[in-house]
C-alpha cells in the first residue's frame, strides 16, 4: 500500500548533464510536469520530446493552478 501525497509538491533539481536530467525525470513516479531550462537553444525542445511526461515547459515554468479562490 502506498500513501498518497495530498497537495502540491514541487522540487527543483540541477542536473549535471542532459542525460542525467532525462533519467531523473523518467524515474520520478509522481511527476506529471517538468520545466526545462537549457543553455543550448536546441536542447530544451529535444528534451521535451524525449521524456514521457504530462506537461513540459521549455524556458517557461510549469503552469500551476491557483490553490485558493479569488474573491
Amino acid at each position: 500500500m502506498k500513501n498518497e501525497i495530498f497537495g502540491s509538491v514541487l522540487f527543483v533539481v540541477l542536473a549535471q548533464s542532459y542525460e542525467e536530467a532525462k533519467e531523473l525525470t523518467s524515474k520520478n513516479e509522481y511527476g506529471n510536469g517538468a520545466a526545462v531550462f537549457a543553455r543550448n537553444g536546441e536542447t530544451g525542445p529535444d528534451c521535451a520530446q524525449s521524456i514521457n511526461i504530462g506537461m513540459v515547459g521549455v524556458h517557461l515554468p510549469i503552469p500551476v493552478p491557483i490553490a485558493y479562490q479569488r474573491v
